[in-house]
């Protein structure tokens, strides 16, 4: 058992779930990840997928919005007070599996207290929770994923393994340039120039044209 499975309700905190997936996937990759949007297949039984990627799962994350207590189904219960609802099934089979349940408090939300839950997951108001602020988005990631390397050495041996990985690109790198508009003519022009100047040797002059915008800079020829 080794993963990280994403507990989270849609209206509530479903950016701050989608933001924490795509940085555990970019550490673990994502078979190590479960979030049901993204890894529930077309057509798959999805009480089965989730019961079944839970089990296989070492860390639940629970993703608490400023909304995750209050919000109510059609007969204006509380969600959290439905035996039924998924959310609260989740955390009370990862708490029953003795999995380590991370709370993360997203937008300013504070952790529910034993008073604020039902009886199967009070269990959640003693766990420790992880902040996730909209300014400091990054850092908190970072803090989530020690977090989470603490709590599981294979998850740990697997990021190490991601980032020493030959051919891992860093995320932060802008996409490579794919052409240089209009100029293929002046730039081939410039390369002949250079190549022939390597074995009759002299210099080449490069003429540099400069100005506010609008005064044809860019004109063909230039």
């Amino acid at each position: 058992m080794s993963g990280v499975f994403v507990n989270y309700r849609g209206e509530d905190s479903g950016i701050a779930a989608v933001l924490i997936d795509r940085e555990l996937v970019a550490r673990f990759g994502s078979d190590r990840v479960f979030l049901d949007s993204r890894s529930t297949p077309v057509g798959a039984d999805f009480v089965e997928e989730l019961q079944a990627r839970l089990r296989t799962c070492s860390v639940l994350l629970v993703v608490i919005g400023p909304h995750w207590l209050t919000l109510t189904d059609a007969a204006g219960q509380r969600r959290i007070d439905d035996p039924a609802d998924w959310v609260r099934r989740e955390i009370a089979e990862a708490l029953t599996r003795g999995l380590r349940v991370i709370p993360v408090l997203a937008n300013d939300a504070r952790l529910p207290t034993e008073a604020d839950l039902p009886g199967d997951i009070v269990g959640l108001s003693r766990r420790q929770f992880v902040p996730l602020r909209h300014r400091y988005t990054s850092v908190d990631l970072d803090f989530l994923v020690d977090r989470i390397i603490e709590a599981d050495p294979e998850l740990a041996s697997v990021a190490v393994q991601r980032q020493s990985s030959p051919g891992r690109l860093p995320q932060q790198l802008p996409a490579a340039v794919t052409n240089f508009a209009g100029r293929a003519t002046q730039l081939a022009t410039l390369t002949r120039l250079l190549r022939e100047r390597v074995t009759t040797g002299g210099t080449v002059v490069i003429s540099a044209v400069s100005g506010t915008a609008g005064v044809g800079k860019a004109k063909p020829g230039l």
